[in-house]
């Protein structure tokens, strides 16, 4: 809100010492003092409704917030009755609050500079509803990727077995940290391009049973926030980012990379 009311004075200041230091010229007539202060009621008139637009949208904002907020309560105080089991529906609302949670998370969320199982996993932790089984927890059960009722033989995409979740992801998680370094110096088209290829490694592992894409997007603006200083636009998920994906699984990154590098802002 600050910057918005600071918005506004600064157009006001800017226009009035433009009238002014026009009018001390002596060479307006009243046609131009009329067309000059007509364009700064303009401004003014332009400014309000900038106003009132960005008020609105911080009204919205946090509206959105505080649902979220009191949303996560209610399953919480669910899920003090016993572990979310069997309950198919719940298992979905929860799966959409731990994605509509990432921008709160990513506020607190530490450096990436270091990456490890259980930072990753308590990262993982704070999408989820308190009370949530498969929060914080690599997955232990084989899983698949496809339409409804298809087998891992129909599937689109079948992730590697529960044990190999472990030393695989921790095998990744290393070999972020040991680069980072290295990429903190790199050129901006290197650093996007590993952290599209850890994206890819990340949610091709699947290691949580749920939230892999809420957690996967998280680690993305971590990674864009501390080694390119920018923010990532987090809606990017698409046709367009599934086709991306399946096109990493036969070992080209570049659609992947391409739309990452868009979603920066």
């Amino acid at each position: 809100m600050e910057l918005v009311i600071a918005f506004l004075i600064g157009v006001a200041s800017s226009s009035l010492v433009g009238y002014l230091a026009y009018k001390r010229q002596k060479k307006e007539s009243d046609t131009s003092t009329s067309r000059l202060l007509e364009a700064f009621e303009h401004q003014l008139r332009q400014s309000e409704s900038l106003y009132s637009t960005m008020c609105v949208l911080n009204e919205q904002t946090e509206g959105i917030q505080s649902g979220l907020t009191s949303l996560r309560t209610d399953v919480e105080q669910h899920l003090a009755n016993g572990p979310l089991v069997g309950d198919a529906k719940l298992r979905v609302l929860v799966g959409a609050i731990a994605r509509a949670s990432v921008p709160e998370a990513l506020t607190v969320s530490p450096s990436s500079r270091t990456l490890d199982r259980a930072s990753v996993c308590k990262l993982h932790a704070t999408l989820f509803p308190k009370g949530t089984a498969q929060g914080g927890s690599l997955r232990e059960q084989r899983v698949w990727i496809g339409s409804p009722g298809s087998t891992p033989k129909t599937a689109v995409f079948v992730p590697p077995p529960p044990a190999e979740v472990p030393p695989t992801f921790d095998e990744l998680l290393q070999e972020w940290t040991l680069n980072y370094p290295r990429l903190a110096k790199a050129s901006k088209k290197q650093k996007v391009e590993s952290i599209s290829n850890f994206h890819y490694r990340f949610v091709s592992l699947h290691p949580f049973l749920d939230g892999n894409g809420a957690m996967a997007k998280l680690l993305l603006a971590m990674q864009v926030r501390d080694l390119i200083g920018q923010e990532v636009n987090l809606s990017f998920q698409s046709l367009a980012y599934f086709e991306a994906l399946a096109a990493a699984n036969d070992g080209d990154l570049e659609q992947l990379t391409i739309i990452i590098k868009g979603a920066l802002r």
